[in-house]
C-alpha cells in the first residue's frame, strides 16, 4: 500500500503532463480540452472515441506491465500499472495485476533472502573447515534470521557444534597431557610440591577427562614421596641418627596417617636404637664392672650398686652385673661391726726383787 501511495503523484503527473498532450496529438487539441459532456454519449462521438482510445492505451500499458512483471522488473511494471490507472481507473485486470505484482515482489524477496541464507550457510561451512567455529555459528544465525527454513542450516549448525566440541576436547587433552607430563618430570626430580601443583591444574581443567590417569598420577606422587621419606629414614637409622630417622617417618604420617610402612619403620628404628644402646652399654660394661669391684673392695657397696643397676637398666640379662648387685645389696644389709673402746690401765708397779739366797758352801778340806 505504501508503494501505491507513493506512485499516486507519479500517476497524477502522467495524467496531467504526459497523457493530455499525447491524446491531443491523436485526437486534436480541441477535442482533448473540450468541456466534459454529461449528456447522452451518442450525442458526443468525439468524446466516446477519446474514451475508447484511453481504454486501449490503458490495456496496452497493462499488457506491457505484465511483460515487465514476467521479467521481474517490478518497478517498471508498477510504473505501467499506474499509467494505466491514470488513463482508465476501471480498465479490466488492473487490480488483479496489482495483486500479482505485490505477490511477485514478495516471492522474489523471499527467493533473494533464501539465496542469501544459502550463501551464508555455505560460508559457515567454509569457516567450520577453517576451525573458526564462533564465526561459523554467527553466519548460521544470520542465515536463519533471513530464512527460518534455510536449507542445511540446522544440519550445518550441528556439524559446527560437533567439530567445535571435538576440537575443544583435543585442545583440552593436549593441555591436560602437558600438565601430567610436567608433574611426572617434577617427580623425577623428587619435587613433590611442583608435582602436586601440576596434578591439581590437570584435575581442574580436565572436566571429567583423564580421570584414571590423574588418579594414577596422584597415587604415584603419594607413593613416591612416602618412599623417599622412608629411604631417608633408613639411611639415618643405619648411620645411628635415630632422631632424624623418626623425623623422616613423621613426614610420612603427614601424608598418610595409616601408613603401614611407616609403622614398620618406627618399629625397626626402635629395635635398631635398642641394639645400638645395648652394644654401647656392653662396651662400657667392662670398665663399669671394674669400677664397681673396686668400690666393693673399698667397702662402698652403695656406689657399687648404683653402677650395677645402671648396667642392668640397659642390659637386664647381664649376669655379672646381677651377681655384683646381689653382693652389694647383701653387703649393705649386713650389720656393721661394733667398735669397743679400749681402756688403758696403769702399768703395775714392779715387784721388789727378792734378795738372793745365801748359799753356804761347805768347806772342803784342803788336801794334805
Amino acid at each position: 500500500m505504501k508503494r501505491m501511495s507513493s506512485m499516486r503523484p507519479v500517476a497524477s503527473f502522467l495524467g496531467k503532463a504526459i497523457i493530455p498532450p499525447l491524446l491531443a496529438a491523436v485526437l486534436g487539441a480541441s477535442q482533448l480540452y473540450a468541456e466534459p459532456y454529461t449528456g447522452n454519449r451518442e450525442a458526443n462521438p468525439a468524446q466516446n472515441q477519446q474514451g475508447e482510445s484511453a481504454r486501449e492505451q490503458a490495456e496496452q500499458l497493462l499488457s506491457d506491465a505484465r511483460r515487465q512483471l514476467r521479467q521481474e522488473r517490478f518497478s517498471a511494471a508498477r510504473e505501467r500499472l499506474e499509467q494505466a490507472r491514470a488513463l482508465d481507473p476501471q480498465v479490466p485486470g488492473l487490480r488483479e495485476l496489482e495483486r500479482d505484482i505485490a505477490t511477485a515482489e514478495e516471492e522474489a524477496a523471499a527467493r533473494e533472502r533464501a539465496e542469501q541464507a544459502r550463501e551464508l550457510v555455505r560460508s559457515a561451512d567454509r569457516l567450520r573447515r577453517e576451525a573458526r567455529f564462533d564465526d561459523a555459528l554467527a553466519q548460521v544465525d544470520r542465515a536463519l534470521e533471513l530464512d527460518p527454513e534455510a536449507r542445511n542450516a540446522e544440519r550445518t549448525r550441528e556439524r559446527i557444534v560437533s567439530d567445535r566440541d571435538r576440537a575443544r576436547e583435543r585442545q583440552l587433552r593436549q593441555q591436560v597431557e602437558r600438565r601430567i607430563e610436567a608433574a611426572q618430570n617434577a617427580l623425577r626430580q623428587n619435587n613433590f610440591d611442583r608435582a602436586r601443583q601440576y596434578e591439581a591444574e590437570a584435575r581442574e581443567m580436565a572436566e571429567g577427562l583423564f580421570e584414571r590417569e590423574i588418579e594414577r598420577l596422584a597415587t604415584r606422587i603419594v607413593d613416591q614421596e612416602i618412599e623417599v621419606h622412608l629411604n631417608e629414614a633408613e639411611r639415618q637409622m643405619r648411620e645411628g641418627n635415630f632422631d632424624r630417622a623418626r623425623q623422616s617417618v613423621a613426614k610420612v604420617y603427614q601424608i598418610d596417617r595409616n601408613s603401614r610402612d611407616a609403622n614398620q619403620m618406627v618399629a625397626r628404628i626402635a629395635r635398631e636404637e635398642r641394639r645400638a644402646v645395648e652394644a654401647e652399654a656392653r662396651e662400657r660394661a667392662g670398665d663399669q664392672l671394674a669400677e664397681a669391684s673396686r668400690l666393693m673392695d673399698a667397702n662402698e657397696p652403695e656406689e657399687a650398686a648404683r653402677i650395677y643397676r645402671s648396667i642392668l637398666a640397659v642390659l637386664p640379662d647381664h649376669r655379672q652385673a646381677r651377681r655384683g648387685l646381689q653382693s652389694a645389696e647383701q653387703a649393705m644389709e649386713a650389720p656393721e661391726p661394733i667398735e669397743v673402746a679400749q681402756v688403758t690401765e696403769p702399768a703395775p708397779e714392779p715387784a721388789p726383787e727378792p734378795e738372793p739366797e745365801r748359799v753356804e758352801v761347805a768347806q772342803v778340806p784342803e788336801p794334805t
